[in-house]
């Protein structure tokens, strides 16, 4: 294991064939009078949005912050026109809207727009940096938020349509079909989001109109389901249910994934160290790393390149908070898998598995992972891997447990190498027992 260090870096998807040709295209249409729709002021918990800093983000590439087939938010976006940074999802953001209003009727799409609307001022206040010059106007900004919220909503939700439409049909669950790339753009990067207020208070509305989505509790759940079923289904945590009391107040769905990386505490002091840990009754994420005298305890971990985008995200997302395990845990392992050895290492011991090119490229990928990241190394409660990194950094000192390391890596790292060194050790044994008794026999020769 590499040598401690004292400080780190300063620093639409909607199915085609439910949308309806008929429908309009309900970004384009005039808002309803006032009087259709309840009107009051809106009030949400604070949120803030915010974009990564310059310095992080030329130390780690801006290809990690930025989308790459889908636009959310404001930050990456451009009002239609040649400017559009992606066209293709920005129809299918129309067709979504087209569906939902095949699930509610006009009347409906359209108190669902001055719902919108109405919430426009206190979105655009999440947002901490300038946006485009193009989302000045509050119809433009309005109808933008319109589009990607009911995208989103489909894209994670099965909204089926009511028995008696045409168009009714069964639709399998909407976010294990979908492309990693879409996952990757709408759920892992923090500059592409918007507010989670207002998306549950869109789902609301469209919950009172029909009824979809039967059985759900509230509209926060119904958004951190998937996302939840994603996460384990990805191995990044367990399968069993994780509170979800704090989903209430996450402020969009990067910080909603965040909600469930909080590290289950120290393994239990488990009297065989080969007992299991990480159990399939148990409820634990990849950050419950921990030691027992000797043995790490490390939960498996895949690496593509979502990973490193998701950690990197959230790492950004964290320097706004107080607690930073995602950041802690980012530094471990950067110094843990920081070579092609380490790395290689690491698969043989079944706790990583990488789908990139090469060890070296997964080794270089987690090894740059804490570029231009500022973390207080020495304040447990946001490092709260301070005392497993003491630890492992005394046994790594002793030259006796380097030594018995090299030589159980060297000659014992499989059942084929064990097999060998045991008939080695057996035919040494034999040879020194013969030598011995030569020599007995020489300084003490048989009585005549």
């Amino acid at each position: 294991m590499p040598q401690q260090v004292e400080a780190v870096d300063d620093a639409d998807h909607a199915a085609a064939g439910t949308s309806g040709a008929a429908a309009p295209d309900h970004g384009s249409e005039s808002d309803p009078p006032e009087s259709d729709v309840e009107s009051g002021p809106v009030e949400e918990p604070a949120v803030a949005i915010p974009m990564v800093r310059e310095q992080l983000r030329r130390v780690a590439g801006g290809d990690l912050f930025s989308p790459q087939t889908v636009a959310i938010g404001p930050y990456h976006q451009r009002a239609g026109g040649p400017s559009c940074p992606f066209p293709w999802t920005e129809g299918e953001k129309r067709k979504a809207v087209r569906h939902v209003a095949t699930l509610i009727g006009e009347a409906d799409v359209a108190r669902l727009k001055l719902l919108v609307a109405q919430m426009e001022p206190l979105v655009r206040e999440c947002y901490t940096h300038p946006l485009h010059h193009t989302m000045d106007s509050p119809q433009v900004l309005s109808r933008m938020l319109l589009h990607d919220g009911c995208y989103v909503l489909t894209f994670f939700l099965d909204f089926a349509l009511p028995p008696h439409s045409s168009n009714a049909s069964t639709t399998t669950n909407a976010i294990a079909a979908r492309d990693s790339t879409l996952v990757r753009d709408i759920l892992y990067l923090v500059e592409n989001q918007i507010p989670l207020f207002l998306l549950t208070r869109m789902l609301d509305h469209i919950r009172g109109s029909v009824a979809v989505l039967p059985g759900q509790n509230s509209a926060v759940e119904c958004i951190a389901g998937p996302v939840r079923q994603l996460l384990h289904k990805q191995l990044y945590i367990s399968q069993q249910q994780h509170n979800s009391s704090t989903s209430s107040t996450c402020s969009d769905l990067l910080h909603l994934v965040h909600s469930y990386f909080r590290r289950r505490g120290p393994p239990p002091q488990e009297e065989d160290d080969t007992a299991p840990v990480f159990g399939p009754d148990e409820q634990w994420t990849i950050l419950d790393i921990g030691h027992d005298g000797g043995t790490l305890y490390i939960p498996f971990l895949r690496v593509g390149a979502s990973t490193l985008t998701m950690l990197r995200n959230l790492m950004a997302l964290e320097e706004r908070l107080e607690d930073r395990p995602v950041t802690a845990y980012c530094v471990f392992l950067s110094q843990l898998a920081c070579t092609a050895e380490d790395v290689d290492l690491l698969q043989r011991s079944e706790v990583l598995e990488h789908f990139l090119g090469s060890d070296d490229e997964a080794a270089g990928g987690l090894a740059d992972l804490c570029n231009g990241v500022v973390l207080d190394i020495d304040n447990v409660r946001r490092n709260y891997l301070k005392p497993t990194w003491h630890h492992l950094d005394r046994r790594c000192r002793m030259p006796l447990h380097n030594f018995k390391g090299l030589f159980r890596d060297k000659y014992c790292r499989s059942v084929f190498y064990r097999l060998v060194f045991f008939v080695a050790l057996v035919l040494f044994l034999c040879q020194v027992t013969q030598v011995t008794y030569a020599v007995l026999a020489y300084h003490r020769p048989p009585k005549q």
